[in-house]
Parts: structure tokens; sequence; C-alpha cells
């Protein structure tokens, strides 16, 4: 119990450290930018950066490193045993190695592609909320609320549909991951009912 709460403690600690200095770079990158930078990038973009992808190095990559490691060496320990204790296992464990590297090969361009369009699509929304409080009273006069009101709204959608299409990537590598401990245990179910003297 010491032990996990040493290693959760230094986890953190690194990726507090990290968050912090990835962004003071950022910080100084977007201070010290020439004037085409912020023509070419619209503030929703430079404000996504700095919301949605620190908040999600904060929060989610401590508790994802946990879960990694802690799966890593629960399968490489599996893998080890089950090997030594039936070395018939070796070639299962080597065929699906090889597909799972296959899987994750093909399935991981899909998923960056998917979540950088993701956050492509936030850039709008973002841009659009943000040019509705600097000129809300502008819009109010002119009465051009429901226009804003429809953009923002097919903002919303278009980014919707970003995040499904990286949520189907990431469910796509699932099912084939979980296909193939299927096949690791069909096999080691096998082996121990045909060699089970």
């Amino acid at each position: 119990m010491i032990l996990t709460m040493i290693r959760s403690l230094s986890l953190f600690k690194i990726i507090l450290t990290s968050s912090t200095n990835l962004h003071d770079a950022i910080v100084q990158r977007v201070l010290r930018a020439n004037i085409i930078f912020f023509d070419s990038n619209p503030i929703g973009r430079i404000v996504t950066r700095f919301s949605k992808d620190l908040i999600t190095f904060d929060l989610l990559a401590p508790i994802i490193s946990i879960i990694t490691i802690q799966g890593f060496f629960r399968t490489a320990t599996v893998v080890i045993v089950i090997s030594i204790i039936n070395y018939w296992m070796v070639p299962v464990v080597l065929v699906c190695a090889i597909l799972m590297l296959y899987i994750m090969k093909k399935g991981t361009k899909v998923m960056i592609e998917a979540q950088r369009r993701d956050s492509e699509s936030r850039s709008p929304i973002h841009g659009t909320f943000a040019m509705v409080v600097n000129g809300l009273v502008s819009l109010r006069v002119a009465d051009k609320l429901q226009f804003f009101r429809q953009e923002f709204i097919n903002g919303l959608e278009l980014g919707t549909n970003a995040t499904f299409c990286y949520v189907i990537a990431n469910r796509w590598i699932g099912i084939r991951m979980d296909i193939l401990c299927c096949i690791f245990n069909f096999a080691i179910a096998v082996f121990l009912i045909f060699l089970k003297g």
C-alpha cells in the first residue's frame, strides 16, 4: 500500500511538473508570436490549446498512465508465467503480439487524425462564443442573435461528429484487442484440455 501511494504521488508530481512546463512554454510562444500567427489561427483554436488540451493532460494523463503501467506489467507477468508453464503457448503469444502490433499500427493513425479533427472542430465553437460575448450589445441592437445561435449550433454539431469519429476509432481498436484476448484465452483452454496429463 505504501509503494502504491509513493508510485501515485511521484507520477502525479511528474505530470504536474510536465503540465506546468507545457503551459509556460505555450504562453511564451504565444506572447512572442508574430502577428501573422494571430491572423492564421483564430482565437478559438488558441483558447482550445489552453483549455481542453491542458485539462486533458492534467486530468486524464495521471489516471491513464497508472492504468497503462499496471496493465502492461500484469500482461507481461501473465504471458511469462503461462509460457514457462506451457511452452506450447509461445507461438500463440507471438502470433497474438504480431496481430496486436498490426492493429495498433493501423488504428493509431486513424485515432490521431480523429483527435486532430476533434480539436480543430472545437475552435469555431470557442471563436463564435468569444465573438458573441464581445459584441453582445451590437448583436442585440441589430437583432442578429438568432444568426449566431444557429452558427453556434452548427459548430456544436460538427464538433459532436468529430468526437463521435474519435470514439468509433477507439472502439475499433478496443474490439479487436478484446478478440485477441479471447483467442489467447481459447488457446490456453485448448492446451489445458489436450495436455491435461
